[in-house]
């Protein structure tokens, strides 16, 4: 298994090689495969040692200048590009202390103070840093985007990658409705 950026796993399976890749994907090539495994609920968030994470009662225009810790792939165009234009129609100006490709790198980023920033609800709860950030305005989040996974239509599949496909698309990784509403409790 290996972690690369979203376009890195979708150019690798158009190359045959590997045969399956999970990833997010504005535009599918032709060539492969695709089923929607879900959709990840995209959220602001800061970390522990960021200001905001000690407020007692944060309200969204305090959000307005802050910096943000943002993914390469919030640009025009590109699979993030619906959190860049959440922020212009909000009026989020604040610079971008930092850009990133790597979720975890984001994490980290945001974690460290470097700013806010969006990530993943599913990505978050299912962590230990759960506790280390902190959700932030609005209450509904930012964006839907959806994760796929893709593989190549004239690639022939062992038993063992279909079965992996047939076994992914089947299984419920979205966050459970248990934790969905505690966190709506708190």
């Amino acid at each position: 298994m290996t972690v690369k950026s979203s376009k890195d796993i979708l150019n690798d399976i158009e190359q045959k090689n590997p045969a399956v890749g999970i990833c997010l994907a504005r535009h599918t090539p032709e060539i492969l495969n695709q089923k929607l495994l879900f959709k990840q609920r995209y959220y602001l968030y800061c970390g522990y040692h960021h200001p905001l994470f000690a407020e007692k009662d944060v309200r969204f225009d305090s959000l307005l200048k802050e910096d943000f810790v943002a993914f390469s792939s919030e640009d025009v165009g590109e699979v993030l590009f619906p959190i860049t234009v959440f922020k212009e129609t909000n009026g989020l100006i604040g610079r971008t202390s930092a850009y990133t490709n790597n979720l975890d790198e984001a994490v980290r980023l945001i974690y460290t103070g470097y700013g806010i920033g969006a990530l993943p609800d599913q990505f978050i709860a299912s962590t230990y840093l759960e506790s280390k950030l902190r959700r932030l305005p609005p209450k509904e989040g930012v964006a839907d985007i959806p994760v796929h996974v893709f593989w190549h239509k004239n690639r022939a599949l062992s038993i063992i990658e279909t079965k992996f496909i047939e076994e992914i698309v089947d299984f419920d990784i979205s966050v459970s409705d248990q934790a969905t509403e505690s966190d709506e409790t708190v």
